[in-house]
């Protein structure tokens, strides 16, 4: 944010929340697409994102924006309010925002109100703990109560379809301040920013489940339990707690920043000096989740009754509606978890130029402290409590201190020669030592060649360097239910691997998990070239052409995934110690600690082209386009593995899936514009993605997405402070197109939108 960093999110924070910048401050958006380490930082690995906020307004901005999708929901309201004043020495600006977003629920759209991904090309993901219960007897029979206290084996098709219940965009609220001002005196200039951002949301779970054989710590119930009408223990008891209403989690997180920096500029030298905080805290509040170790004792033959020994003995035996009231309020618990993040930052920039015999050298040279803090973990509970249907209650402690220099170049080597209309060279190099991983160099060397005046070629070559983030080296008690792919769960593997001795249950999909961070994580490190033209014809002044090649090589990735130790504890059974399966052959838990594992190489090619063009009366056009190519995405997680390209492949990151890599990804519009009208038509395509199909060894393709967007605007010639809009997301209400792999709700949420076709309206009025 203008350059510098910003705390991440205060829970499982290793990635900043964009909804806590206010759009209605943003200037500009700059992306700059090589690595970009000896600038930014050791670890802008892939490039940056930064966001240029407004530092002076005159007057008073006020706008409104109303949306609803074409089915009456998802109503989205926003109201921004910009003033500023300011003269020659000092200005002053503030803005502020309200926003609120209705949310959706699965059920609401064709696409995700089943979990039964059949008819449309997919899999059954329905779950096995129902309603009804499903007992499995010690003979391998499962049954489930037919009623008047009789059983009947269960099938196939009884199920549970939790998309009744969940959600699949959570409603929000967004409300912010920003504030810039400055003041100029004995030619130094003040600047000062400041910011308050206020988030919540709320996220709707199905009613929890029990899975007697797959809870953290398996539970037997007693052959002598109160309700057990079978006379034996059993360990395998699958119960939807549907009398306890659905689990809701609500999230609520406010930031913090302020920056305060000076600059100014002596002889040939122009110096800045900054200091910048910023802070997000986080709670979260999740509802209706169960007690692990009172259903424990609830099920044991050691729970006699209330008023005997406090414990309440719970039916899990009985049809829907038998666990009574009494029998929720002894097991029911919620979690409350707190968390925050912390950033300082203070920099020391100076720049200078001097003539040199092909034009002005620039240089720039700067140093950086910061100092970084982590706190998060649950309130009511320990750190990975034994909890039932809950999500994470992890706690991560950590702090972390940097110090880095850097020294920026750009050196002309020709100009108008015959060779060379002009030739530059950048040269950069950032060192930087972290407190707990030491010493490392980045540099960058980078030219920019125009053969003619109207071709650049240029090119760069990077290396960079991340150190594991705070949570991924020191996570406690993250205990998760990921959606997994059991290669012992598929019959024609059983024998043949040498990890799959018996067949394992092929209803389950989701497994018991407890991440955790390792404090012996190597960084990661990388190399990343680039090598692109721009075309801009002097015959053509309003046309322009750009491609750019990009290769990033990253080695010791970083990361916790559970299937690749499923994967190679089944094909050569690596991992028992962190796999375990118990005497079914059925996973019980997976250990799952962050590991360095493997590399990638990742290769493409980005296009952009604008022409822009005058047609007499009928006003100005312009045609734009903007591509994106990933030609490779080679990943392997051992070195003893072949590598795989996932290029044009999809895998949801919620499965531990390195989530839609399209071949190609593309945005193309055309802007029409005359007198104080303007016209904007926008189409959106992503390429067609191949996936697995979970637990049957297939493969199908994701459809292309195709969507169209387009919207008008006026601005009154009689009145210029006031702008009208409307336009349509959508216009012709293209559906999100089926994923049988999406973690939740058959689409993938991270590359499609399944609101559908949106309609919306803005107005804006300045005061001058």
């Amino acid at each position: 944010l203008n350059g510098k960093r910003i705390a991440n999110k205060g829970l499982r924070g290793d990635s900043v929340d964009l909804n806590t910048i206010p759009p209605a401050a943003i200037e500009r958006v700059e992306i700059l697409k090589d690595g970009a380490s000896a600038i930014y930082g050791s670890d802008a690995i892939a490039g940056v994102v930064n966001i240029i906020m407004k530092n002076d307004f005159d007057g008073l901005h006020f706008d409104q924006y109303y949306g609803v999708s074409s089915r009456g929901d998802m109503q989205t309201k926003t109201s921004n309010l910009l003033w500023g004043a300011g003269n020659l020495s000092s200005s002053i600006l503030l803005s502020a925002s309200l926003s609120r977003q209705n949310g959706l629920l699965s059920r609401e759209r064709p696409l995700s109100s089943t979990a039964d991904g059949r008819e449309q090309g997919g899999v059954d993901l329905r779950s096995s703990a129902t309603p009804d219960p499903r007992i499995t007897l010690p003979d391998g029979r499962v049954v489930m109560p037919s009623g008047s206290g009789t059983y009947n084996e269960a099938n196939d098709e009884d199920l549970y379809d939790y998309s009744a219940f969940t959600s699949t965009v959570s409603p929000s609220e967004h409300d912010s301040l920003y504030l810039a001002a400055s003041h100029s005196t004995d030619n130094i200039l003040l600047q000062l920013t400041a910011g308050y951002t206020s988030t919540s949301a709320e996220i709707t779970f199905a009613p929890a489940p029990i899975f007697t054989a797959f809870e953290r710590h398996p539970i037997t119930v007693s052959a002598g339990q109160y309700f057990n009408p079978f006379d034996a223990d059993l360990t395998d008891v699958r119960r939807r707690v549907t009398e306890l209403s659905t689990r809701t989690q609500h999230d609520e997180t406010e930031n913090w920043r302020f920056g305060l920096s000076a600059e100014s500029q002596w002889r040939d030298y122009n110096w800045q000096i900054s200091a910048n905080w910023s802070k997000a805290n986080s709670e979260q509040f999740t509802s209706n989740i169960l007690d692990g170790e009172r259903v424990t004792r609830a099920l044991s033959d050691n729970c006699l009754g209330a008023e005997i020994d406090g414990c309440t003995p719970l039916d899990l035996f009985g049809p829907e509606g038998s666990i009574s009231q009494a029998q929720l309020d002894y097991v029911t618990t919620s979690t409350f978890m707190k968390g925050s993040t912390e950033l300082f930052q203070y920099n020391i920039d100076v720049d200078t130029s001097w003539s040199f015999f092909a034009g002005d050298l620039l240089a720039a040279a700067g140093m950086e402290l910061r100092e970084e803090k982590v706190n998060t973990g649950p309130v009511n509970h320990d750190a990975g409590a034994y909890l039932i249907g809950g999500d994470d209650i992890s706690q991560v402690i950590g702090e972390r201190d940097t110090f880095e220099v850097y020294v920026e170049t750009q050196i002309p080597l020709a100009y108008k020669t015959r060779f060379a209309y002009s030739l530059t060279l950048e040269l950069s190099t950032r060192m930087s030592d972290y407190s707990d991983f030491g010493f490392s160099s980045n540099p960058k060397l980078g030219f920019r060649y125009r053969p003619v005046h109207d071709l650049l070629l240029r090119g760069t070559y990077t290396s960079g360097f991340r150190a594991p983030s705070i949570s991924e080296l020191h996570r406690e008690g993250s205990i998760d239910l990921p959606f997994l792919n059991d290669p012992c769960s598929q019959i024609e593997n059983v024998g043949v691997l040498p990890g799959c001795s018996q067949l394992a249950d092929p209803t389950r999909f989701q497994f018991l998990t407890e991440f955790s961070g390792e404090e012996a994580l190597k960084p990661e490190k990388s190399r990343n070239k680039t090598l692109g033209l721009v075309w801009t014809p002097s015959a053509r002044p309003n046309l322009s052409f750009s491609m750019d090649y990009f290769n990033i090589d990253q080695n010791d990735v970083v990361d916790a995934s559970a299937q690749f130790l499923v994967d190679q504890n089944a094909l050569s059974n690596r991992f028992s110690e962190q796999v375990h399966r118990d005497a079914a052959g059925n996973i019980a838990k997976i250990d799952a600690p962050f590991m360095n594992l493997g590399s990638r190489n990742i290769e493409g090619i980005d296009i952009s082209m604008g022409y822009q063009w005058k047609k007499g009366a009928w006003g100005v056009f312009k045609l734009s386009l903007d591509a994106a190519h990933l030609k490779t995405y080679d990943h392997r997680l051992s070195i003893s593995e072949p590598r795989g390209d996932l290029a044009g492949t999809f895998s949801d990151e919620a499965s531990e899936g390195s989530g839609a890599l399209p071949d190609w990804k593309v945005n193309t519009g055309l802007n029409w514009s005359r007198g104080g009208m303007e016209l904007n038509y926008t189409v959106h395509f992503i390429s067609r993605l191949k996936e697995d199909i979970p637990d049957t060894g297939r493969t199908r393709h994701i459809k292309p997405a195709i969507s169209h967007d387009i919207q008008v605007s006026y601005q009154p010639q009689a009145l210029k402070s006031l702008q009208l809009a409307m336009g349509v997301d959508n216009l012709f209400d293209a559906s999100a197109p089926f994923s049988a792999a999406a973690f939740n709700d058959n689409y993938d949420s991270r590359t499609h939108d399944i609101r559908g076709q949106f309609w919306y309206a803005r107005m804006a009025y300045n005061f001058y």
